[in-house]
């Protein structure tokens, strides 16, 4: 979700809320900003709240990250056929959600993660494998940048920018519901450390 929205968000906002490219261009980098404050504030959540489980913090927030989403596709199916509503800032809003909220899972995961996962299994020492499971994980995350240059343009065609956060959302639920197994692991390990 977050490489199709880093690819797509310019054309986005000059399609749909009506942006120069300049202007569009310039919104845009306000999801990578958000972002940049989303990661920080999931690493203080993680010590101060979590306990440091840090994997534990992505399910929940991949389930926000989707609500924001579903938000957000309402919010383009109610201007269907209309201008932006309150000038666009409202989409400025939405994008500024999800980019804030979809760092979390995103640097956590691409991070440390894979190899807490390693040590959580006794298998720590293996630094081999901890670079395999850190290369898989960067590696699907690849998958959905190209999956997402195939696929974008298709379904905003068939569905709209509505259908497209609508997939994006459900993409999160799934992430939630495939993160389980990993957040149980880090529980129960932390749990007898």
């Amino acid at each position: 979700a977050r490489y199709c929205l880093m690819f797509w968000l310019p054309y986005f906002f000059t399609r749909h809320v009506k942006l120069s490219p300049a202007a569009a261009a310039l919104v845009a980098t306000i999801f990578d900003l958000s972002g940049v404050v989303g990661a920080v504030s999931a690493g203080c959540l993680v010590d101060g709240v979590y306990g440091g489980r840090m994997i534990g913090i992505t399910s929940p927030i991949s389930v926000a990250t989707a609500a924001a989403f579903l938000g957000w596709a309402a919010l383009c199916a109610l201007e269907r056929g209309g201008p932006p509503l309150c000038g666009g800032a409202l989409h400025v809003l939405a994008m500024a959600a999800v980019g804030f909220l979809i760092a979390t899972p995103d640097s956590v995961l691409g991070g440390a993660a894979s190899r807490n996962l390693c040590d959580y299994a006794g298998a720590g020492a293996d630094a081999a494998l901890a670079a395999a499971a850190s290369g898989l994980v960067n590696g699907c995350g690849s998958l959905g940048a190209i999956a997402q240059g195939l696929l974008t343009a298709r379904l905003v065609d068939v569905a709209g920018w509505e259908g497209l956060f609508l997939v994006l959302g459900a993409c999160m639920l799934v992430t939630a519901v495939a993160l389980r197994p990993a957040v149980a692991i880090e529980a129960h390990a932390l749990q007898h450390k």
